[in-house]
């Protein structure tokens, strides 16, 4: 009997979901990764954007948009050859992630980092998209 129990519980364990081989994981607690890169309208001629300021703000930075005072990013990172970007230890908190300074039209996105996991961002400038009026 005791040797069917020990089947079993192996049998189950076998068959219990466990972490995603070959799967993505996510950055560690306190780290954002992301990636800048341009691309046409329909999603075609997607390249890297490299040597890009990619800042971390506490609050949206519209795009575009041109103000007396803006905001100043917590902290800033220029992206590689390949558009990659990390920023790492980061209190925990809801950040906005775009262009830090000059550079193209892009909308930004929010991310929320904690203690035990980091988040990942795809940044895109439109290429043929009007720009802000």
């Amino acid at each position: 009997m005791r040797l069917f129990t020990l089947v079993m519980i192996l049998a189950l364990a076998a068959c219990s979901p466990g972490p995603a081989l070959g799967g993505p994981s996510g950055p560690a607690g306190g780290v954002v990764i992301g990636r800048l890169v341009s691309q046409r309208s329909d999603g075609s001629s997607r390249a890297p954007v490299a040597g890009q300021a990619i800042g971390v703000f506490t609050q949206a930075v519209i795009p575009g948009k041109v103000i007396q005072h803006p905001p100043a990013p917590i902290t800033t990172t220029v992206t590689s050859s390949d558009g990659t970007f990390t920023f790492r230890r980061l209190e925990p908190g809801r950040y906005f992630i775009t262009i830090a300074g000059v550079g193209p039209s892009i909308a930004g996105h929010w991310v929320v980092v904690t203690a035990d996991s980091g988040a990942t961002v795809l940044l895109t400038q439109c290429l043929d998209c009007p720009g802000p009026l």
